[in-house]
């Protein structure tokens, strides 16, 4: 019998759309990755030609018996995390970048206040991607800001670098990845 797997073009994905959205912590997520996204969800614009990045850091613990040899790999600590740049500015971004504040408009100004102390607001984040007829998201319940924000003041375009953490809730995955591609993402048995 053959081996599975193997080169496949079409498991080659080349994005021809990518979005970041936020909505307030509690949102319900979409059930897949075709249905269109809820109002209550924001898309935070136009991102840098790099994209963005969903990292993961796992901490392992390596378990020896009395001759030396690893028998075992514990992972003690998973870290994920999001990081882009975006090419927009907007109120929901500036909450986001500083963990929460408040924007209001009085007459022809608008003004965004951060919040105060230790707060950092969490947020429900949807990373969504779309290749032809192939849509993909990673869906994460709870982000927060991890680094707070930088706000460079340049010439051109301004740059508006994100950097979340993933947190967990009692009792929900940290995030899910829902695909419409069952081919190149079939259940594993």
């Amino acid at each position: 019998m053959a081996a599975s797997g193997g080169p496949n073009s079409a498991q080659a994905f080349a994005p021809s759309r990518l979005r970041v959205y936020v909505a307030p912590l509690g949102t319900t997520m979409p059930i897949d990755s075709a249905v269109a996204m809820a109002t209550t969800f924001y898309d935070l614009g136009f991102l840098e030609e790099s994209g963005v990045t969903f990292n993961e850091d796992k901490t392992t613990n390596q378990v020896f018996d009395y001759e030396g040899n690893l028998v075992r790999e514990v992972v003690s600590r998973r870290v994920y995390t999001i990081a882009g740049t975006l090419l927009q500015m907007n109120s929901q971004l500036e909450a986001l970048n500083y963990g929460g504040g408040v924007t209001t408009v009085a007459g022809a100004v608008s003004t965004f206040t951060p919040p105060a102390g230790r707060t950092n607001t969490p947020y429900a984040v949807v990373l969504e991607w779309v290749d032809g007829a192939v849509s993909t998201r990673y869906l994460i319940p709870k982000a927060t800001s991890s680094t707070g924000a930088q706000r460079p003041f340049q010439q051109g375009v301004v740059q508006s670098p994100i950097s979340l953490l993933v947190t967990a809730t009692n009792g929900v995955a940290p995030w899910t990845k829902v695909t419409s591609d069952v081919t190149s993402f079939p259940a594993l048995p």
